[in-house]
């Protein structure tokens, strides 16, 4: 009888709130390391998945197979280190350090710095990584959301990887929405002044970012960036 498979280790690098991690359990992989910088998305993950595996020290990493990393909250770390490079040289350093055998970065489309990503990819490939990189649509892949999200994928060799190919047909949120939600689930009209005040500055300071509701089709991505499409 053969020897059962371990499962894939990976350490979530700028874990955010747990969003790449949950993808990785959910196919069997195990994390054993995670961090973020942020305070408040730290409680949150915290409180998600518990404190086993999470580390204050972004360079105390354990083993793995896998390296994940949310560009998002690259970027977000970088704004607060007035350099990108910070944030990117951590992972790279760690990449280089651990020689995973797998990478995946990740980070929505309008937010990503590309200039800073084409860094990365070049540092990859020089450390003998081969490279993928993709924009993939929530719409193609069974969320009712325009979210669009730039995906670098890197292998210690040449594994004839491809990123899969979008639906045609896309999910409406109509088929998701519950027709008799609980009070709880519903906005208070504090929260919703708060936002239409927020969407007023944010006009007012050069940014478009759009509120609206919907009850069919595809949510727009929310977005309070400056040159947004939204």
């Amino acid at each position: 009888m053969p020897a059962r498979r371990k499962p894939l280790k990976f350490a979530d690098m700028h874990c955010g709130v747990g969003s790449l991690r949950l993808a990785f359990e959910e196919i069997g992989a195990e994390c054993v390391w995670s961090f973020t910088a942020d305070a408040q998305a730290e409680r949150c993950y915290r409180e998600n998945f518990g404190d086993g595996t999470f580390h204050s020290d972004a360079t105390d990493i354990a083993a793995h197979d896998i390296l994940v990393a949310n560009l998002d909250e690259c970027r977000a770390s970088a704004r607060r280190h007035a350099s990108a490079r910070h944030t990117y040289d951590t992972v790279l350093d760690i990449i280089c350090l651990r020689r995973p055998s797998a990478c995946l970065l990740a980070g929505v489309s309008a937010t990503a710095n590309g200039a800073s990503i084409r860094t990365v990819i070049d540092e990859l490939a020089r450390l003998g990584y081969f490279v993928r990189r993709a924009t993939l649509d929530a719409r193609g892949f069974g969320l009712p959301q325009a979210r669009q999200t730039d995906f670098v994928v890197a292998f210690d060799r040449e594994t004839g990887f491809q990123f899969p190919a979008a639906a045609e047909k896309t999910v409406s949120i109509d088929g998701l929405l519950d027709p008799n939600p609980a009070d709880r689930h519903y906005i208070s009209d504090a929260d919703r002044d708060r936002l239409i005040a927020r969407r007023g500055r944010s006009v007012v300071n050069g940014n478009k970012w759009q509120l609206g509701f919907v009850t069919h089709g595809c949510a727009n991505e929310l977005r309070d960036a400056p040159d947004s499409p939204f």
